[in-house]
């Protein structure tokens, strides 16, 4: 019997009602220790999250910068976020990364959040977690509750006792983030994020089996 790979499947029942992150072209400024990143315009990210790839290898990190534009390091981000001491975010000790040759072109309001894609939406879209669990029969997880923490930024509730590989984790992740932020999915109608949906299913390797 033939069936979809695991994700498609996930992605069908959970994203039916739900979609983007843009990694741009600039150049890091130094002034004295600090630095500050400069847009193509002209620019610099200030109280924000922005994915940069900083070496061109074709892989983009998540850094923070304050209201002055300078890129935080070795803290903690006003959200509650860790960085290391290149600024990248880290979630359990990894670095977060975003493969650039992925993303979208999409435009985004100021407030989106490419990192946590969904967290404008949790209200409008039933995805607010709890310390309890989620009844996954009316309300499932986005995957699981730890990578529906991430896209929605409610990391309080990030968990370390899922037995999940965080390597699997961060790839789902990384996923779900090249795909909502290729397209501008909250001003999109029902229709056509139906649509989007269904060309994921469609594109999806297929592997035989006997499960059901």
């Amino acid at each position: 019997m033939r069936r979809k790979k695991i994700l498609a499947l996930t992605l069908a029942v959970t994203m039916a009602s739900s979609m983007s992150m843009t990694v741009l072209a600039g150049q890091w400024v130094q002034e004295n220790n600090d630095f500050k990143y400069q847009e193509d315009n002209g620019s610099y990210p200030a109280n924000t999250w922005k994915w940069i790839d900083g070496n061109n290898d074709g892989v983009a990190e998540c850094y923070y910068f304050d209201g002055n534009g300078y890129m935080l390091s070795n803290t903690t981000t006003p959200d509650g976020y860790t960085v290391d001491a290149s600024g990248a975010w880290l979630v359990n000790g990894v670095v977060q990364t975003q493969a650039t040759g992925s993303t979208g072109n999409a435009g985004h309001s100021a407030n989106y959040d490419p990192a946590h894609p969904l967290a404008g939406k949790i209200d409008a879209w039933n995805l607010r977690l709890t310390s309890g669990y989620r009844d996954i029969v009316n309300n499932p997880y986005i995957v699981d509750n730890n990578i529906h923490a991430m896209l929605t930024n409610q990391m309080e509730y990030y968990r370390n006792d899922l037995g999940v590989a965080q390597n699997l984790e961060q790839d789902i992740y990384n996923w779900f983030c090249n795909w909502l932020n290729s397209m501008d999915f909250r001003n999109m109608s029902e229709y056509q994020r139906a649509q989007e949906i269904k060309k994921v299913i469609e594109s999806a390797e297929y592997e035989s089996g006997t499960g059901t």
